[in-house]
């Protein structure tokens, strides 16, 4: 076999020019997106607090945001020409064209969720509002909860690292999110009764059928968001109790933290407030993914082995003078999963 042919030098040094010149057009390519999501954080700031922003504040915040960038090629292409990235950045935010919004995949363009969902004002007038806007309120809370600056500050962009956050780091996020799912699940609770009011009306007002699957959707998102939460209150236990040796037991109540029994207690009501949609929805008009799943699997998913939460909840709605029943407070505890413990 005949020795591969070898490059000629000027052909090698003209290839690694040319690599070298890409990799530098694309870290200022980088950089000067890098530039434009300071200046949409910028604007965003102004608008909210209703104070412009002058050009020095705006020169200083690029450079101290450019210099506590964590070592890399994104800092260093920045700290090397950081006047021209502080000027790009001071034109965007105090002069901005139609092309400085951002688009479609980028940060703060229209299906950016998360930064829509932090900037959206929350609304509490919920006996003035109407079912399909109570529905919205409540996607636009478990958008909210889903990101959160407050966690995000905690962790590396992007990537959660709560294996190194200490004690009280954990107690933080912890109850950050048990914050984010009360407030969902607050919401979830007032547009469902607000449903069931109508359905058992004379006559009965039951929205269309679009409305009734948007309903039946967003209640899933806040009974996911609550799974969710579920199973991180294991992994913050874990964390803060690692011992691989020995098969993991159910929860004891006075093992919880106080923002886990919050997370509980949110997750019994999401599983009342899907089954209260299900049973006031006729058998005909219900969105399919309400016909195959009854409360039992909710409690089982949102609850796990802290189904005690469940029987807590429930007992809250029987009036303090009701001695006795006619079943249903029974039928409904049955159907939502009892109060056995055992796993999710």
């Amino acid at each position: 076999m005949p020795p591969p042919k070898k490059r000629p030098a000027a052909a090698a040094a003209a290839a690694d020019d040319a690599s070298t010149a890409a990799k530098t057009k694309k870290a200022r390519e980088d950089a000067e997106k890098f530039a434009g999501k300071i200046a949409v954080h910028l604007r965003d700031a102004s608008e909210r607090s209703g104070k412009p922003w002058d050009v020095e504040s705006i020169v200083d915040a690029t450079k101290t945001t450019a210099e506590n960038l964590p070592e890399g090629k994104l800092r260093e292409t920045l700290l090397a020409d950081i006047d021209a990235f502080a000027a790009i950045v001071a034109r965007k935010t105090t002069n901005p064209t139609p092309e400085d919004e951002p688009g479609r995949g980028e940060y703060g363009g229209p299906d950016d969720d998360a930064f829509h969902a932090l900037r959206r004002k929350k609304r509490t007038d919920y006996d003035d509002m109407t079912l399909a806007e109570l529905t919205e309120e409540t996607a636009a809370r478990v958008d909210r909860a889903s990101f959160d600056p407050r966690v995000d500050a905690l962790t590396v962009p992007g990537v959660p690292r709560l294996e190194k956050l200490d004690e009280r780091e954990l107690l933080e996020v912890e109850a950050i999110r048990a914050d984010g799912l009360e407030s969902a699940a607050e919401v979830a609770a007032a547009t469902t009764a607000r449903f069931v009011a109508g359905a058992r009306a004379t006559p009965p007002e039951l929205p269309d059928a679009a409305t009734l699957e948007r309903l039946s959707a967003v209640l899933e998102s806040v009974a996911a968001l609550a799974s969710e939460r579920r199973r991180e209150a294991i992994e913050f236990e874990t964390l803060r109790n690692p011992n691989p040796g020995k098969p993991k037991k159910p929860t004891k109540p006075n093992k919880m933290t106080k923002a886990a029994k919050r997370a509980a207690a949110c997750a019994s009501r999401v599983v009342m407030a899907r089954h209260a949609f299900r049973r006031a929805t006729p058998k005909d008009r219900r969105p399919r993914r309400d016909l195959s799943v009854v409360a039992g699997h909710d409690a089982a998913t949102l609850c796990g082995d802290v189904r005690w939460f469940l029987l807590r909840e429930l007992a809250k709605t029987i009036p303090d003078d009701v001695g006795g029943g006619d079943g249903e407070e029974a039928t409904d505890a049955d159907a939502a999963g009892g109060g056995g413990g055992g796993g999710g």
